[in-house]
């Protein structure tokens, strides 16, 4: 499949990952139209399990994220007029209230820190430990109301090991009287990338570059422990007050392959490596591809694809350099990110360490 088509494949499906079952057979009749190869391909990938983990369906919140809104990228005509807007889709009561305690009076809530697809996460102390931490709440019926189920447990336990300044840390599982299911991790006292990006758009030279250097660092961390993030996007990294990177849901955004031996779509679409959508296994040159996407935006502020023409159809595929957007990029940098984003994985760095050697020194943290 060739960059042009990949992306016409790619936006098409996002904006399907966006609609409710019933809308995605009109969706491809319009989108689709006289060429039916495409359509093939959409409903192949649309057909694949998407697993759902402890943080959620990871068939994608990119609207959670808010980084990428795949509706945005198509044309008018190819938006169903019944699609509510953001504000509609996203606005969720909080199910606790400030104050409120739960887990058998271990925890006391003390507010909402946001939430995506299918799950919330809470700012809640810890009575026991007497620490604030992060509670990420998962629907009973994600879980069938057993934490004690071996894939999470699993995915939780190998989240634990990995032990690094730069990753969010995972404490433990737990379940509520109404078999609601949680996990408890490190609660860092900041801002998510995407909100910081869509508050100050692309950041200084020297704050991406510092960005990209401990990003590469948790992400190293963890692969030297054989864990694969499989959902790195702006709205998981976590940026505190004094400006370091925490990366957060590591390693609890897995796959399950089903019986049949199927390789499930696992991440957020949009920030899926071109590799995962052929069912390629996920890699560490997956994890790299959506690193490369991460730094695109902190150095540009911009996407690294152009939209959709007018037709819909024929999708520009073409890669903007990043200093065609940003002519101050540090060149190192630029060349790193271009590495990510190679179409074949085999010509993308060897680790997210190769990916820190390319970049330059720097001095001090900038201001962003």
């Amino acid at each position: 499949m060739s960059m042009e088509r990949y992306a016409q494949v790619r936006r098409l499906f996002l904006a399907a990952c966006e609609l409710a079952e019933s809308e995605i057979g009109p969706f491809l009749d319009h989108a689709c139209a006289g060429d039916p190869k495409l359509r093939e391909e959409l409903e192949s990938l649309l057909k694949q399990p998407r697993s759902t983990t402890i943080i959620g369906t990871s068939s994608g919140d990119a609207a959670g994220g808010k980084i990428l809104s795949p509706l945005a990228h198509l044309p008018r005509e190819l938006v169903p007029a019944d699609i509510p807007d953001e504000a509609a889709r996203t606005e969720n009561p909080s199910r606790f209230s400030p104050g409120e305690m739960i887990a058998a009076q271990r925890y006391k809530i003390l507010g909402p820190l946001g939430g995506g697809g299918a799950a919330e996460v809470y700012r809640a102390h810890d009575q026991i430990m007497d620490q604030d931490v992060a509670l990420k709440f998962l629907a009973l019926g994600q879980t069938g109301g057993d934490p004690t189920c071996s894939r999470f447990v699993s995915e939780v336990a190998t989240a634990r090991e990995v032990a690094h300044p730069n990753v969010v840390r995972v404490y433990d599982i737990g379940q509520l009287a109404d078999g609601e299911v949680f996990i408890s991790m490190e609660f860092i006292d900041g801002e998510d990338l995407a909100s910081l990006l869509r508050r100050a758009g692309r950041l200084s030279r020297e704050k991406a570059v510092q960005i990209a250097r401990e990003l590469c660092a948790g992400l190293g961390a963890a692969h030297d422990h054989g864990v694969l993030h499989r959902d790195l996007k702006p709205s998981n990294i976590v940026i505190d007050g004094d400006g370091h990177v925490h990366i957060a849901d590591f390693g609890i955004a897995a796959f399950v392959p089903t019986a049949a031996g199927e390789i499930p779509l696992a991440g957020t679409p949009a920030f899926m490596a071109p590799d995962l959508f052929h069912h390629k296994q996920p890699s560490e040159q997956s994890d790299l591809y959506a690193l490369g996407i991460v730094l695109y935006e902190v150095a540009t502020g911009k996407e690294p694809f152009g939209g959709v023409p007018a037709d819909g159809l024929q999708a520009a595929a073409e890669l903007i350099p990043p200093s065609a957007l940003c002519p101050e990029i540090e060149p190192s940098l630029e060349r790193a990110i271009l590495q990510c984003l190679e179409e074949d994985p085999s010509r993308r760095p060897e680790s997210a360490k190769a990916v820190a050697a390319l970049l330059p020194e720097y001095n001090s943290l900038a201001a962003i």
